[in-house]
């Protein structure tokens, strides 16, 4: 049952990225993680998006975090990015970002719910102090609920939905976005991961829907 699973899924997966190729943007990831003592991690994720059916990159991230696990279900991480995004006049304007999550996750059977909360703000320059930089900040909160299912000790599949809302003066929600992919996991260290979502802007007069196609590498050391 496991294995047929495996295969309809991994079916409905290739048709719906097929069905998405004129819009096809892709994202290439690694991320590292550090095992420090049993309760704390440190992590570093780099990823590079590609826009215009893989042809040009579209922005380039980097991501530095802290995590502390406070019992078998709860999590509280906090983190610093720096994104590099391609504007309309082809050159990179930098966003920084700093975030903090609290995250829940809770096993049953073959089953993993994980429940996370983010707070974030974005800073539209390279200083922190609003004041300096060409556009306020936007502060936001980012809702996610994902489920996994393992179909052995190598594979298993994932689902999730997330809502981007923001804070500030509209307190509104700005985008969903879903998401659906495959864990291969190569041995106890070493992990990829093949995904797709969607993105879906809403309360906008124009909203834009983007289809992304990632591959992420998984290091725990």
């Amino acid at each position: 049952m496991k294995t047929i699973s495996f295969y309809l899924f991994f079916s409905l997966f290739l048709t719906t990225v097929s069905a998405q190729q004129n819009d096809a943007v892709g994202s290439l990831a690694i991320q590292l993680e550090k095992k420090i003592t049993p309760s704390f991690s440190a992590s570093f994720y780099n990823q590079y998006a590609f826009n215009e059916n893989y042809s040009e990159v579209g922005y380039a991230l980097f991501d530095l975090g802290i995590n502390y696990r406070l019992n078998s279900n709860f999590t509280l991480g906090i983190n610093y990015r720096i994104l590099s995004l391609k504007n309309l006049e082809n050159n990179y304007d930098q966003r920084q970002f700093l975030y903090g999550d609290v995250a829940w996750s809770k096993n049953k059977g073959d089953f993993t719910l994980n429940i996370r909360s983010r707070y974030l703000t974005k800073y539209y320059g390279t200083h922190f102090a609003e004041n300096e930089n060409f556009r306020v900040n936007k502060h936001y909160l980012r809702n996610k609920v994902l489920l996994k299912y393992e179909l052995n000790y190598t594979y298993s599949v994932f689902v999730s939905t997330e809502q981007i809302y923001r804070l500030d003066h509209l307190y509104k929600t700005e985008q969903w976005r879903y998401a659906g992919g495959l864990n291969y996991r190569i041995n106890t260290r070493n992990r990829l991961q093949l995904s797709y979502s969607i993105s879906q802007q809403v309360n906008k007069k124009a909203p834009d829907r983007n289809y992304t196609t990632g591959l992420t590498y998984y290091y725990k050391f």
